[in-house]
């Protein structure tokens, strides 16, 4: 079977996209053609696309004529609503209160032990790896350039993970 150039072309560009996608990173694609125009946020590690806006819509319809920009400030629009930003506040609280009980939990625990723990490495607990161990390894060569955490934090670092799935296992459950 013989393909077509704009296939091959179409083919050939969806790989390289795909070769440089990262994870975690989403590609806001514009297309436009004579008549509308439209904007799209892909997540090419998991061939979804998030959200999309486009010149069709009603509420874009009725009102004047789009170009990339103002198309592009409706795609933020739709996407920082109350909710989605109530959501990234939960995770900042979320984060804050792991890493300050991580501290805490590490400063009871040097209560009742003969060797003393640092409570960096408690406050690497939090599920972002490896990311909060490598934070707790900066801040402990700052106040000591002996101090190297960084393998010891990965532990709790591994364990918030684990600790983390297993809690969404429950919620999903529970919420299901």
């Amino acid at each position: 079977m013989k393909l077509t150039t704009s296939f091959r072309k179409k083919f050939r560009v969806g790989n390289k996209v795909k070769k440089v996608a990262k994870p975690g990173r989403f590609r806001l694609s514009i297309s436009r053609s004579s008549k509308n125009i439209t904007a799209q946020i892909i997540d090419d590690s998991k061939n979804i696309t998030l959200l999309s806006a486009s010149s069709i819509e009603k509420e874009i319809k009725n009102g004047p004529k789009v170009n990339k920009t103002e198309l592009s400030k409706l795609v933020a629009e739709k996407f920082l609503t109350a909710g989605t930003l109530g959501i990234l506040a939960l995770g900042i609280i979320a984060f804050g209160i792991g890493t300050a009980a991580g501290v805490i939990m590490a400063k009871i625990m040097n209560l009742f032990v003969k060797d003393k723990i640092n409570p960096l490495i408690g406050a690497a607990g939090v599920s972002a790896v490896p990311m909060a161990a490598r934070v707790a390894n900066k801040v402990g060569l700052q106040y000591n350039s002996q101090n190297f955490l960084l393998m010891h934090a990965m532990g709790p670092n591994v364990a918030g993970v684990i600790g983390s799935a297993v809690a969404a296992g429950i919620m999903i459950k529970l919420l299901a």
